[in-house]
């Protein structure tokens, strides 16, 4: 009895093991009719799937590559099994009709249909579990379908469908040997291929959208969708946005945020800038996503390209450009835009128009570019995160503007590049025409690839910055920036500002100054903070003057604390002319 029951804990391998024990003839006789016994009694110690897009353990595997598809989708389902080596075949049984899954071994029960699952992948140790995957083809919009998921071995033993244990797992509950007992598994598909799920409102618990624009002016509404808003939209999906982009007017709560995002796998959702009017002074404010005064709401994993059609670019309002693939704004001097996330886009506008943003947050002026100024803390827009991001193809990569600081309007807590290398974004930036920072209280000329306009208190780490090869900038008073706080009125409060972990390969090639990052004025009240950045500064000129000095990091300002630690520099100099030119790190 004891070997029987360390041999039923035990896989077929360690069976075999035993079996091949030199041992008496009898006692070999013995152990080979119990090993009979058990292969007819192989069957998976537990099989497991659930409604989610989860990975399952290994190889980036999901239990559904999309939550729900629409009807140009099919469905990969994935589930788990334990253990390897007891089971050898697996099945998704599915109906389409609304009733229940039926089937046994392989072989369907009225309208039930079924497709193979297969290995994918193994994870413990050894490979306690193992990932199979299938999929269950496209439906027509409006199809329910319900399925099961099952495996067995050939060997004998019973077909286990989840979630449930087979015989090996001993007191871990019902034996779910029968499709009857099995858990059904629900979606059903969409109309369109838009999304959106909430926890109240009149829609609930979701609908589906033939655009983005409709499902934006659905959640936009506050009525159909309420609570905790989630829009989907599918991998590979495109569309046009229309001109001057989405405005996204709704906000969201730490408890109950919207989150707009792709659903599942493959590529990004792209979507390519309208058709942008010119003639107004609105002409300078263009994006392809707009939050005004939204709170709690997050951006994530979309393509966002300018339209080629949009071939104007001049810096007058005659321009027919997009200026921001993604903008903040205020809304109301007392209501700006909070706690936003905007996160793992690409964003690729055009890199002739000199006044392009990657990413655009101001609480100085209004979406049509009018100046609309925060009047209180409320109004700023603060709390944003900016993580993960890849711009290309723009004069400026990140630019934030925001009133001067003081007690009572304190713009503060923005994040961008979070406090990891995998949240840092990576931003390639500049053109040689000059932009004429029409927005209010930016400034013109000076070329960067983040921009922090007035403000203070902010983190900007682990971010990597390359501008074109050829930049120059040679307007006075100007000049070539990694990263620069612009200081156009220093904050009246006691602020901290952290540049740190960022790697930064910059050029210019024109006579004014180069500097890596920039502090740009500051206080008694002021702390920076600069470590970890790694620095190279190319400078190449044969107009050389005294204002061409080259800053690693240049912090030469008034502070309370200053911290420069452990920050790599490297300038590489060609430098010919008249003018003199003197080099300063730091």
């Amino acid at each position: 009895m004891g070997i029987f029951t360390s041999l039923m804990k035990h896989r077929v391998f360690v069976m075999c093991r035993f079996y091949m024990l030199s041992v008496r003839k009898s006692s070999m006789l013995i152990l080979l009719l119990l090993f009979t016994g058990l292969a007819a009694l192989a069957e998976p110690n537990y099989v497991y799937h659930e409604a989610t897009t989860n990975t399952i353990g290994c190889g980036g595997f999901q239990y559904r590559s999309v939550l729900t598809p629409n009807s140009s989708q099919s469905i990969t389902i994935g589930f788990k099994l334990e253990f390897a080596s007891y089971w050898n075949q697996a099945r998704i049984y599915y109906t389409t009709d609304g009733s229940n899954p039926s089937g046994a071994f392989g072989t369907v029960s009225g309208t039930t249909q079924v497709v193979n699952a297969t290995y994918q992948c193994g994870f413990g140790s050894p490979n306690v579990s193992e990932v199979v995957t299938g999929v269950i083809p496209a439906q027509p919009a409006g199809t329910v379908v319900k399925y099961i998921v099952s495996a067995w071995h050939t060997g004998g033993g019973n077909e286990i469908f989840a979630n449930g244990p087979g015989t090996p797992c001993g007191g871990c509950g019902t034996i779910t040997n029968s499709s009857s007992l099995a858990t059904v598994f629900t979606y059903t598909v969409g109309v369109g291929p838009i999304r959106v799920t909430s926890t109240g409102g009149t829609a609930s618990p979701s609908a589906n959208y033939a655009t983005l624009a409709a499902a934006i002016t659905a959640i936009n509404g506050g009525t159909l969708h309420t609570g905790t808003i989630n829009c989907y939209v599918d991998a590979g999906y495109t569309e046009t946005a229309p001109a001057d982009g989405y405005a996204i007017t709704a906000s969201g709560t730490l408890a109950n945020p919207i989150i707009f995002q792709k659903s599942g796998t493959g590529a990004n959702p792209t979507i390519t800038a309208g058709l942008q009017a010119s003639g107004t002074t609105a002409a300078f404010s263009n994006a392809i996503f707009k939050i005004v005064g939204g709170d709690y709401i997050t951006i994530q994993n979309f393509t966002l390209l300018e339209n080629a059609a949009n071939t104007n670019t001049a810096t007058t309002n005659a321009n027919t450009m997009t200026e921001f693939g993604i903008a903040l704004f205020l809304t109301s001097a007392t209501n700006g835009a909070q706690n936003n996330t905007i996160q793992n886009n690409i964003i690729s506008l055009n890199a002739s128009y000199a006044n392009s943003v990657g990413i655009f947050s101001s609480s100085a002026s209004s979406t049509a570019n009018a100046t609309l100024e925060a009047t209180s803390d409320a109004g700023t827009n603060s709390d944003n995160k900016i993580y993960g991001n890849t711009i290309s193809n723009v004069q400026y990569g990140i630019y934030f503007i925001c009133p001067p600081i003081t007690a009572t309007v304190n713009e503060n807590g923005n994040d961008i590049g979070g406090s990891t290398a995998s949240a840092g974004n990576n931003i390639s930036f500049g053109n040689n025409n000059a932009s004429t920072g029409p927005w209010n209280r930016s400034t013109s000329g000076s070329k960067a690839g983040i921009i922090y306009r007035n403000g203070g208190a902010v983190s900007i780490r682990y971010n990597t910055i390359n501008s074109i090869t050829t930049l120059a900038e040679s307007i006075t008073g100007a000049g070539v920036n990694g990263i620069t706080m612009s200081a156009g009125t220093s904050p009246t409060t006691t602020y901290t500002t952290t540049i740190s972990n960022n790697v930064l390969n910059i050029y210019q090639t024109g006579s004014l100054a180069l500097n890596g990052i920039d502090f740009s004025g500051g206080t008694a009240n002021a702390t920076f903070i600069a470590s970890d950045n790694n620095i190279t500064l190319n400078h190449s000129t044969s107009t050389a003057s005294t204002a061409g000095n080259v800053f690693g990091i240049k912090a030469s300002y008034t502070t309370a604390v200053k911290t420069l630690n452990k920050d790599t520099i490297t300038i590489k100099q060609s430098v010919a002319g008249s003018g003199s030119f003197t080099g300063t790190v730091t």
